[in-house]
């Protein structure tokens, strides 16, 4: 016995035992229960990493502030102002020392039509992007040369993306040895079909230089900090951690 049923973009054939008459149909029922529970089971897998990333992504906005140069920055719509090495915006753990990822996620799963990323420091690094589609596969939607190269300081790299699939995540690989510094970025745009840009509620990657989950380039607090029943303060000097036991004492400006 066979059994089969095709879509535009999934064919799937069964070979059943030779089985009498009046076992086939229930063979078969059973069968489709145990599909649909695989299908129940994988969307709801889904959906609870979305809702995950969803409270990580409003753990990282509290921290956004004090997260120089972390995956945090990569957060929301572009807001560094200006090409160069600024702290609003995400850069690895080291200058050219490997292979680079970041993996963004998105409120709603779109049909995409474009990715934009916004690089504004030593741009040039950019190789390859993919999406991820409602089963969580990994589809390559886009490989070549960065759209944006030295000697331009920055610039807006938009990614054309052609697919039937629907995302709400977004993986772009960045060849960091192949363009010599910090390849810095600000956030990462989803363009849809309607033309609506959707911007990061999510953020991770292969490495960052600052952040909390670094420990490099993250101000727990900032002001004036009072010894006696508080909390000292602890603020980070380039690669080392002071803390501070005085009274009234601002804390300084960090810089790389």
């Amino acid at each position: 016995m066979r059994f089969g049923f095709s879509t535009p973009f999934l064919t799937f054939r069964l070979r059943l035992p030779s089985l009498p008459r009046r076992f086939s149909f229930a063979t078969l029922l059973l069968l489709v229960a145990l599909a649909a529970v695989l299908l129940s089971w994988r969307r709801d897998h889904l959906e609870l990493q979305a809702e995950i990333a969803q409270l990580r992504g409003e753990q990282m906005r509290r921290d956004r502030a004090n997260a120089r140069w972390g995956v945090e920055q990569l957060l929301g719509a572009p807001d560094t102002d200006a090409y160069g090495d600024q702290v609003t915006a995400w850069a690895p753990a080291t200058t050219d020392g490997q292979q680079e990822w970041i993996v963004v996620d998105y409120a709603e799963e779109v049909s995409p039509k474009s990715i934009e990323v916004y690089e504004t420091y030593n741009p040039g690094a950019l190789t390859k992007a993919s999406i991820f589609d409602s089963f969580g596969r990994e589809v390559v939607v886009w490989e070549g040369a960065d759209p944006t190269q030295p000697p331009a300081a920055g610039g807006v790299s938009k990614l054309p993306v052609s697919t039937i699939w629907k995302t709400r995540k977004v993986k772009i690989y960045l060849d960091s040895p192949a363009a010599p510094g910090w390849n810095e970025i600000d956030t990462i745009g989803l363009v849809d079909t309607d033309g609506k840009t959707h911007w990061p509620i999510n953020a991770t990657a292969s490495s960052a230089y600052g952040g909390r989950e670094s420990g490099r380039g993250y101000l727990p607090g900032s002001g004036t900090v009072t010894f006696g029943g508080v909390s000292p303060q602890l603020i980070i000097q380039g690669d080392e951690a002071l803390l501070d036991l005085g009274t009234d004492v601002d804390v300084p400006v960090y810089s790389r």
